[in-house]
């Protein structure tokens, strides 16, 4: 079995590796992709010491860099089903984690360390994007009044407050609001619900910025609208539902 990091080789048969994949969901608990994590433990083998602070080097600058692709190698010369590329991830491979490894009796990893020998572990992550449309959907609808009387009490310098009824009807309001997010697409406003009772020179609708992978690819597009309504008893309804 060989292991490569991008353009750099390990040596053969130097290498234990764990490969955890958690399954990843969105608001509206779809599955949106899977966070994957490679945790890798090996030696570095070298002929003198000054040879294997050479092969240290050069593993250091290996993983001093994001985005290389991970190569598990069976004997043949064929990739195994441990291998991820990069292309295949959203924003690349990420070096989380690299540590050298002390000597201790009974533990992976003790003995002599810097003879001709070095022991390490590394942390290597991945994002894996699975598009699924919409993936957050949210709308309220706020209604104000319900175009009964309105009336106000008048105060006298003696006597209690006096109710008077202003009118017997009245006007009633609505706000329409909410909020949609795409993965790979900019989504639609949520039409009005009252289109004919709307201030349209009150419509508001704002856009969220993506974000984006190394490799160019958004996900993430989000909008925001809301609707001011004025009528006489005409809003029931319920909120606009994901598309």
């Amino acid at each position: 079995m060989r292991f490569q990091y991008g353009s750099y080789p390990h040596q053969d048969d130097s290498n234990w590796f764990r490969v955890s994949i958690r399954t990843k969901r969105g608001p509206m608990r779809k599955r949106s992709g899977t966070d994957i994590m490679y945790a890798i433990k090996g030696t570095v083998q070298g002929t003198s010491q000054s040879d294997l602070t050479t092969r240290l080097q050069q593993l250091q600058n290996a993983y001093s860099q994001d985005g290389g692709d991970l190569r598990f190698i069976d004997n043949n010369g064929n990739n195994t089903v441990h291998t991820l590329l990069t292309s295949s991830t959203f924003g690349g491979t990420k070096v989380e984690r690299f540590n050298y490894l002390e000597s201790n009796a009974g533990v992976w990893g003790s003995g002599t360390e810097y003879v001709f020998n070095r022991s390490y572990e590394l942390v290597v992550s991945a994002e894996i994007f699975i598009p699924v449309g919409i993936v957050q959907w949210e709308e309220t609808v706020r209604v104000i009044g319900n175009g009964g009387p309105r009336f106000t009490y008048l105060e006298s310098l003696e006597g209690d407050p006096e109710r008077q009824v202003l009118c017997l009807k009245t006007k009633q309001r609505a706000i329409q609001s909410g909020f949609g997010v795409a993965d790979t697409f900019q989504p639609s406003a949520a039409a009005p619900i009252w289109p004919e009772y709307e201030h349209e020179d009150l419509r508001d609708i704002s856009v969220f910025t993506p974000r984006f992978s190394s490799q160019g690819t958004g996900v993430n597009y989000g909008k925001r609208w809301r609707y001011y309504f004025t009528g006489s008893g005409e809003f029931s309804g319920n909120p606009t539902q994901a598309p």
